[in-house]
């Protein structure tokens, strides 16, 4: 079985280590495909890090920013579910509601929420319920790491989790550590790297 890969290059809020040197998967991936914001991109298939981007095949498909770990991403409350969505509402545009007052993402709110209120488990599955209950999402699953989203438009994406809302659960949910180490970036460089694999490599 082949994978394909739908990625819209966006801002992620992943955390990296500074550092500016490339570094790239060497060896090159023949099987699956990759479209990036509607294009496809030829095989065989390199990956790799520079400037706090990860590219593929010299695309870059996802930007890191020092956020994600740190105590700022706590949020107090459920943000509550974005107004205006409906069953026409696209998926893209779930990554584009920002509520009125913070004028930050819905999308971060409820994620900050939920992973600094509860044990990662939990704090999860109700993340999954909270966009489980969008209008615009007829069918969620998460298997093996991989969160996939059905709307009633049609669509069906498939998104990696590069396990960035555990590492901040361990900081800053109960019990948790406190303000992590510079490090972590490497880390999640290489787990980025693998989940790319996961889904080019014939399983």
């Amino acid at each position: 079985m082949k994978y394909i890969i739908i990625i819209i290059a966006f801002v992620a809020s992943y955390a990296v280590a500074t550092g500016q040197n490339a570094k790239t998967d060497n060896k090159p991936i023949e099987t699956g495909f990759v479209f990036i914001d509607g294009k496809y991109i030829e095989p065989p298939y390199t990956i790799e890090y520079k400037d706090d981007t990860i590219y593929i095949n010299k695309v870059g498909v996802l930007k890191y920013k020092r956020a994600t770990y740190y105590k700022e991403r706590i949020y107090d409350h459920d943000p509550g579910i974005p107004p205006g969505l409906n069953k026409e509402t696209k998926l893209e545009d779930i990554l584009s509601f920002k509520e009125p007052i913070t004028g930050k993402l819905y999308f971060d709110l409820a994620s900050g929420y939920f992973y600094s209120h509860f044990e990662y488990e939990e704090a999860q599955t109700k993340f999954h319920d909270y966009l489980r209950s969008f209008s615009n999402v007829k069918n969620l699953s998460y298997i093996k790491g991989m969160l996939t989203l059905e709307s009633y438009y049609g669509e069906v994406k498939t998104y990696a989790d590069f396990g960035e809302m555990r590492e901040f659960n361990s900081h800053w949910g109960p019990g948790g550590s406190g303000l992590p180490s510079i490090d972590i970036g490497e880390n999640h460089f290489k787990v980025s790297i693998d989940k790319y694999k996961q889904l080019l490599i014939t399983q």
